[in-house]
């Protein structure tokens, strides 16, 4: 009988421990990320628009070799893609903000400035939030 139970503890022990491990985002994944993150860092720092615009090409070059790989997470790729979205709206309304603008449009493009970089964000955090469920 404590041999039984032995051999029942130490299985629930092991299914326990390797059903509790995460999977973890691959490298390329990692990549991605990290290129997603630089772009929103240098939103902050407000970048010329030609500068966020090559940043927003590699980003995007790299977004979809991750969508090519099979391996990439769903949940992971459609976070970035939301996050790429709205990068790209903020590559219009910068490019619509250089122009001579009245004060309500530029009210306008403010806001839509924001609100993508606030949905940018909340989207990067959507994406490392996959690997922690």
């Amino acid at each position: 009988m404590r041999g039984g139970r032995l051999i029942v503890s130490v299985f629930c022990l092991m299914a326990l421990v390797t059903g509790c491990s995460r999977p973890k985002p691959t490298a390329e994944e990692e990549k991605t990320l990290a290129m997603f993150e630089a772009v929103q860092q240098g939103l902050e720092a407000n970048p010329s628009v030609d500068a966020f615009d090559r940043l927003l090409a590699q980003t995007g070059s790299q977004l979809g070799i991750l969508k090519q790989n099979p391996k990439a997470s769903p949940c992971f790729v459609k976070a970035l893609d939301k996050c790429f979205a709205s990068y790209q709206i903020i590559s219009k309304a910068l490019r619509k903000k250089q122009e001579g603008l009245d004060e309500n449009r530029r009210q306008d493009i403010e806001m839509a400035l924001s609100f993508s970089t606030a949905f940018a964000a909340i989207s990067i955090h959507q994406a490392m939030d996959c690997y922690k469920r």
